[in-house]
């Protein structure tokens, strides 16, 4: 069957020289995590065929293989021959092995995972949050969550002339029963040369995001954010509810307003951080925005409808940007250039929007799809702020 072995140095939790093993046992393109080396042996069971130089050789017989004789596992002499002498092929260190890769991360930051456990809430250390979510499939949904660490509010330390700063984040989700579905920590490094920290880095903020996958239902996030140097915490909670893609009608996803929108040239073989396919989303956390600044428009439709006969979409997009119920800014894509990928499943809009004629104040911008061929429409709405003088 096809297989892929994968060697690594070290891993953490699991040991030094390591070697993983999957197999495609379907012919599909799953490969699946291997146990023993020869389950990729297509004709293990064939008498016959697939012989192995032992057996070729007269030293062994089929019936002796550890695959189809697994009493031969504690065999030291057969699994000498048909392995080698080497530690890491004895079959309770491959099991090991197999379920240690299979383990979630030891979490290392205990003291935030405990805030968690023991619902404490600080607010020590300010930072702001941003969510949304993607729609994958019937089962899935992509939640990116984003951090923003005002720098103001981080105790730097200066060396070899660069000031230095460290942000622990611990973060879980749970639903409604407590059954944790998501689990992640890391440590942010903040980092910026002097002359450049002293005049514009120390009034930035520091960003981090983590994309975690659930399922549809309600679900909770407990988010907490440790300066490593100051001490100082900050805790965050917020429930969401992903319903389930009824597949029946034309749907809008939650409404991104980013401070950088990009397409990417190709896919990225692994994934990045603020990556949602070939697009670049930075989201602006607070949705807060500076007159001069450009607002990026990001907005997924599901279920649209595609001409039978050249397979692409017809749709038109109406951006509305209202000040207390009041529209002052008011425009409509007819061609559907807002379009930046479809199939079947979705449409991906993406848009770029000026600032400059908004004064200060908050407004609401209001996104719609309009479908011409199923004569369907659908809506997103997002509320943000024109800071200024």
């Amino acid at each position: 069957y096809p297989f892929e072995l994968w060697r690594y140095r070290r891993i953490a939790g699991v040991g030094e020289d390591i070697e993983i093993e999957f197999v495609d046992r379907s012919f599909t393109g799953e490969y699946k995590l291997a146990l023993y080396p020869w389950e990729k042996d297509m004709l293990l069971h064939v008498d016959g065929l697939g012989e192995t130089t032992s057996e070729r050789l007269g030293m062994t017989s089929r019936a002796q293989r550890p695959g189809l004789h697994p009493g031969n596992l504690n065999n030291t002499t057969y699994m000498t021959r048909f392995m080698g002498a080497r530690f890491k092929d004895r079959p309770f260190e491959r099991l090991r092995q197999f379920f240690s890769l299979q383990r979630p991360p030891k979490i290392e930051q205990k003291e935030l995972q405990t805030i968690v456990d023991t619902r404490l809430s600080f607010d020590q250390l300010e930072f702001s949050t941003d969510l949304y979510n993607i729609w994958i499939d019937d089962t899935t949904y992509l939640v990116p969550i984003t951090v923003e660490v005002p720098n103001s509010s981080l105790d730097y330390i200066e060396e070899e002339g660069k000031f230095k700063a460290r942000v622990g984040i611990y973060g879980r989700v749970t639903n409604l029963s407590g059954r944790v579905e998501a689990e992640f920590e890391d440590v942010l490094y903040s980092v910026f040369p002097r002359d450049y920290f002293l005049s514009r880095g120390k009034n930035q903020g520091s960003l981090y995001q983590k994309v975690v996958s659930l399922e549809p239902g309600r679900h909770k996030v407990d988010l907490v954010v440790k300066d490593m140097q100051g001490g100082d915490l900050g805790t965050w909670t917020r429930s969401i509810s992903l319903a389930p893609n009824k597949s029946t009608g034309m749907e809008a996803s939650p409404l991104v307003l980013a401070e950088q929108l990009e397409n990417l040239d190709d896919f990225p073989e692994a994934p990045e951080t603020f990556v949602m396919g070939d697009v670049r989303v930075v989201p602006k956390v607070g949705r807060r925005f500076q007159p001069n600044e450009k607002m990026g428009i990001y907005l997924q439709i599901y279920n649209p409808t595609l001409d039978s006969s050249t397979l692409t979409p017809s749709v038109s997009v109406e951006y509305i940007v209202t000040r207390e119920g009041k529209i002052v800014d008011q425009f409509t894509d007819e061609e559907g250039a807002s379009v930046g990928f479809y199939s079947p499943q979705r449409l991906v809009l993406l848009r770029k929007m000026g600032l400059s004629e908004l004064s200060r104040g908050r407004y609401r911008l209001t996104v719609k799809v309009n479908d011409a061929l199923s004569g369907q429409s659908s809506t997103s709405q997002a509320d943000f702020e024109i800071l200024g003088e």
